[in-house]
């Protein structure tokens, strides 16, 4: 029983959330997302995303809303979790896309 209580302590330590964004439209006048993404999805990775990427034409998904205000990458914590369960064999990430209006 102990052995295993070590073992979930060194998963909830080795595992973390994380979030990138990235402001693309600099006439933009919010600084952060106010608002649910325009668009979402969770890419699936293998062996922690080596040589894979994920491709998301963000241009033609807010052509109808004024341009692509931000796009953000998360990790949540389940993530995160899951990807220190399988050592990093699956590896999910969620990109967001938030348009102008």
């Amino acid at each position: 029983m102990k052995k295993y209580l070590i073992l979930l302590t060194t998963l909830f330590l080795i595992t973390s959330c994380s979030t990138q964004r990235f402001s693309v439209n600099n006439n933009s006048k919010r600084q952060n997302p106010q608002s649910n993404p325009h668009f979402s999805q969770t890419s699936h990775f293998f062996f922690g995303g080596l040589d894979q990427e994920t491709v998301i034409n963000s241009s033609e998904l807010c052509k109808d809303l004024g341009g692509v205000a931000f796009v953000e990458t998360k990790l949540t914590f389940a993530q995160g979790l899951f990807t220190g369960l399988t050592y990093g064999i699956y590896a999910p990430r969620t990109n967001n896309i938030y348009c102008n209006k």
